[in-house]
């Protein structure tokens, strides 16, 4: 099929890796490459790059530390109500919010007036 894969995980989200040697690290999302499934995350999948010297645009060599792209299932959706981990990524976030977050007065206002509570 043609065209371009969406991707719950966007740009600037906060992130957890559950997979890899990064386990647990949480970050920021810097790149996002949803034909590729792939995702580039701040500080995490560090590798080191050996660069060669250019001096026409005035670049020098060495060995510089880089973020690489890991796979997007390798990743969770931190939310941002809570600070948590997103047990699935397939949800939106209004459902999130609504799972995580305590639920609104006048629900809890009809749950006392019923006797459910």
């Amino acid at each position: 099929m043609a065209g371009t894969k969406r991707s719950k995980i966007k740009k600037n989200d906060q992130v957890v890796i559950i997979a890899g040697r990064d386990k647990g690290k949480r970050g920021r999302v810097l790149e996002v490459a949803p034909i590729t499934g792939k995702i580039k995350v701040e500080g995490a999948g560090v590798i080191e790059r050996h660069q060669r010297a250019n001096p026409q645009s005035n670049r020098g060599g060495g060995i510089i530390e880089k973020e690489a792209f890991i796979n997007i299932s390798n990743v969770q959706l931190i939310d941002p109500a809570i600070g948590q981990a997103d047990s699935c990524q397939n949800i939106k976030l209004k459902v999130t919010v609504r799972k995580f977050a305590s639920p609104p007065a006048a629900d809890i206002r009809w749950r006392s007036e019923n006797g459910k509570e």
